[in-house]
């Protein structure tokens, strides 16, 4: 019987993803891990019990800024893992607020990576 210990495992999967991406800061000499912007605004978008997302306000503020820098190659790792749904979402966001270009990497990341399952807003609306 072979004991794994999980610190020496290579670590895979979505935490894998996550920390590939992720900024380490220090604050007050204390190391923290940072999620890149696109792991943030999939989990925002997430459903929960008792969240509502319907409030995307500060979202939509930190995409009128932002929105050019997000990057096609961390959603296409992310989305296969758990984020449909979410992905989904900001594609309906972008397109409502006229963010072209963020709205073809969503068309191209659900068709490429989320086994093109585009969901729609009342299957979306559902689910809240």
């Amino acid at each position: 019987m072979t004991t794994l210990n999980p610190k020496s495992e290579k670590k895979s999967g979505l935490y894998g993803i996550i920390k590939k991406y992720a900024t380490k800061m220090i604050v007050d000499d204390i190391p923290l891990w940072v999620t890149c912007p696109e792991h943030a605004i999939l989990e925002s978008l997430i459903v929960r019990d008792g969240n509502d997302i319907s409030d995307t306000s500060m979202l939509l503020r930190w995409l009128k800024k932002n929105s050019h820098t997000l990057r096609m190659e961390v959603f296409s790792e992310l989305v296969p893992n758990k984020y449909i749904s979410a992905a989904n979402r900001l594609k309906y966001l972008a397109h409502d607020n006229k963010y072209t270009e963020l709205y073809t990497m969503m068309v191209k990341v659900i068709d490429l990576y989320g086994g093109g399952c585009h969901l729609s807003r009342e299957f979306l609306e559902r689910s809240k």
